[in-house]
Order: C-alpha cells, then structure tokens, then sequence
C-alpha cells in the first residue's frame, strides 16, 4: 500500500488529490477532523502572490475573533492552507488571552499588594495582547506568515504540522 509523501514532497507539489491518489482513508481518521483535510483533499496554493482574496478573508476572520473565527475557518474552509494557519494561531492567541486572564486572577487574590500588581499586570499585558492583535490583523491582510513567539509555538503544539502549512514562494 503506498504511503502519503512526507516533508518536502508535501510542500512542493502543494497537497494531494483524491483523484491522484487512490488510498482509502483509514478507519481511525476522524473524517471531519481538520487534520484529515490537510492530506487528503487538495489544499490551496501558498504561494503569497497566489493566495485568493477569498482565503486572505477567511484568515482575517479566524484571526479578528480569536476562538470563534478559528473554529469558524477550520469548520468550513478546511482546504484554504492560508486560512487554516491563521485559524490555529486564533486558536492558540485565545488560549494565549485566557492564560493572561487567570494569572491576574491567581495574583488579585494575593494580600496587601495582588491588587496593585494585578492592576499592573492587566494594563500592561492587555495592552500587548492588543498590540499583538492588531499586528496581527495587518499581518493577515498583507498574506504574511507572521510567527509570533509564544503563541506560534503553542499553534505547533495544536497542530504539529503547522510548518508544513508555511511554505514561502521561492
């Protein structure tokens, strides 16, 4: 039975197509997994010039609503590589924001100074996770594949195959 080319083979033909090969999925894949489509159906090219005006949209709105768009974007444009790469950084920057959230908390309810170093904490990092926000919007009009520290590296852990994904025009 012939395996799915790995890596490089991956990147370069841009995906592959049922009607190039005829494997039958097996048995243990979840068929509306989005990790499923990112081999079996065709993705979108990932070329920058290339990337539709219909992808740019979606990865825009799987970045501007950070849980929401993601799962959106994921859910009904699968094959959009573009999309599907901003739509796990969406995911992973809300999980980001909620990290923020609970380490006020956890220091709010420190005596005497929680409030004052909880204050701070949240006006400073709120206004980094705006700045990131915002960055980030640009970042997926311009059709960047931005990589921002922390929160690309926890998109990785959501999905390992997220590097495959980033193809840059040579």
């Amino acid at each position: 039975m012939p395996e799915r080319p790995k890596g490089p083979a991956l990147r370069a033909g841009g995906g592959l197509t049922p009607a190039r090969v005829r494997i039958p999925p097996p048995a243990f894949i979840n068929l509306y997994s989005p990790h499923y489509y990112h081999w079996w159906f065709e993705l979108s090219s990932t070329d920058s010039s290339t990337v539709s005006e219909d992808e740019r949209l979606w990865g825009f709105v799987a970045w501007v609503i950070p849980l929401i768009g993601g799962v959106l974007a994921l859910a009904l444009k699968p094959n959009y590589r573009y999309a599907v790469y901003w739509a796990y950084l969406s995911i992973s920057f809300f999980i980001v924001i909620v990290g923020v959230w609970v380490a006020v908390l956890v220091s709010s309810i420190t005596p005497l100074i929680g409030p004052i170093i909880s204050f701070i904490m949240s006006a400073v990092m709120g206004i980094l996770l705006l700045v990131a926000w915002i960055i980030g919007m640009v970042r997926s009009l311009e059709v960047k594949w931005w990589d921002p520290p922390l929160i690309y590296e926890i998109a990785r852990k959501l999905n390992p195959r997220l590097d495959d994904l980033t193809v840059e025009a040579t």
